[in-house]
C-alpha cells in the first residue's frame, strides 16, 4: 500500500469505523438506542444486553477455566445466529521459564467486496482470577459484537472486517501473539488493527497510535464529525507511550502493523470484585465518551 493508499484507508476505512464504533458518527442522540432501535443502526442498549447475557453469572472467566469456555461459546453463537462466518483457534504460548499457556480465539469474518485485505478490531474475552472483568474487556467484547451485528446490515465493505475476540490477553497476551505466530498469511493481509480494551464510563482517556501513517490517524481521529465526543483525547501525548502498555495492541504494534488503540484509565474497580456489570452504561457504549 503506498502513502497514498494509506492515508485514503485511514481518512475513509478508520473514520468509519471508528465513528460507528462511537456511536455512529454524529448524528445519534446523546441518550442511548434501545433495544427496539432501527437495525441498521448501533445501539448502547443493545451492546449491553449481549454483556448480559455473555457474562450473566459475573464471575471471573479466565483463560482455561470452564466459565471461560461458557463465555466462548457464547460468543461464537452469537456470530452463527447472525449469519457471520467465525471459527475458534488454539494456540500455545510460553509465559516464561516453564510455565506455558493455551489460547482459544474466535474469528469472525465480513469478508470485503475487493481483494483480501482486512482490517482487524479486537478485544479480549478473559478475565483475570478476582474479577470478571466487565471493563476490561467485557464491554469491548460488546461494542464489538454489536458493531458485527450493525456492519452486517450495511452493504458489504472494500476490505474485509475482522472480529478478533482474543483469549488470554491477561496473562501475556498469548492469544494474539499466538494469532500472529499461527496465521502469517492472514496477518500479512491485515491493513490495520483497531484495539478497544478497559472502556472507562463517561471518558476515553487514552488514544494511541503506531506506524508509518501514525500522524495522519491522529489528525484523522480529532477530525471525525462530532470530535467533543473526545474531548478527553489527548493523542500528541499519548502517541509516545510504549504500545506494550496497551494490551492485545501491543501484538499488532510489535509485528509492524498499523493501528490504533482505545481505551480508559485504570480506577479502583479495575480488576477487583468491584468490577461488575453495574458499571456499565448503555449512553457510555452507545457514544465512549463525554460530550
Amino acid at each position: 500500500m503506498t502513502k497514498n493508499e494509506t492515508q485514503i484507508f485511514w481518512g475513509g476505512a478508520l473514520i468509519l469505523l471508528i465513528a460507528v464504533l462511537l456511536g455512529i458518527e454524529a448524528t445519534l442522540p446523546e441518550q442511548s438506542l434501545n433495544l427496539e432501535a432501527d437495525p441498521q443502526l448501533f445501539s448502547g442498549e443493545r451492546a449491553l444486553q449481549y454483556a448480559r447475557e455473555l457474562f450473566k453469572e459475573e464471575v471471573p472467566h479466565y483463560c482455561g477455566s470452564p466459565a471461560n469456555r461458557i463465555v466462548r461459546d457464547r460468543i461464537v453463537r452469537k456470530f452463527q445466529d447472525w449469519g457471520i462466518q467465525v471459527k475458534t483457534e488454539m494456540t500455545f504460548g510460553h509465559i516464561f521459564f516453564n510455565r506455558f499457556a493455551y489460547a482459544e480465539n474466535i474469528i469472525a469474518t465480513l469478508p470485503g467486496s475487493e481483494g483480501e485485505e482486512s482490517i482487524l478490531l479486537v478485544a479480549h474475552y478473559d478475565s483475570v482470577r478476582a474479577s470478571m472483568n466487565s471493563k476490561c474487556d467485557g464491554s469491548g467484547v460488546a461494542l464489538l459484537l454489536e458493531l458485527a451485528r450493525t456492519l452486517k446490515q450495511h452493504p458489504r465493505t472494500r476490505r474485509s472486517i475482522i472480529f478478533f475476540f482474543a483469549d488470554s490477553e491477561e496473562v501475556g497476551l498469548q492469544g494474539s501473539n499466538g494469532f500472529i505466530k499461527d496465521n502469517p498469511e492472514l496477518v500479512n493481509k491485515i491493513s490495520a488493527v483497531i484495539s478497544i480494551d478497559n472502556m472507562k464510563p463517561n471518558r476515553i482517556t487514552t488514544l494511541m497510535a503506531r506506524g508509518k501513517s501514525s500522524s495522519f490517524i491522529e489528525k484523522a481521529y480529532l477530525n471525525i464529525p462530532g470530535k467533543s465526543f473526545y474531548s478527553s483525547v489527548t493523542p500528541s501525548y499519548t502517541m509516545s507511550m510504549d504500545p506494550k502498555n496497551f494490551g492485545d495492541y501491543g501484538s499488532f504494534s510489535d509485528a509492524g502493523i498499523d493501528g490504533i488503540h482505545i481505551g480508559g484509565a485504570r480506577g479502583p474497580e479495575y480488576h477487583t470484585p468491584l468490577e461488575n456489570l453495574s458499571i456499565l452504561e448503555p449512553n457510555h457504549l452507545q457514544n465512549l465518551g463525554t460530550k
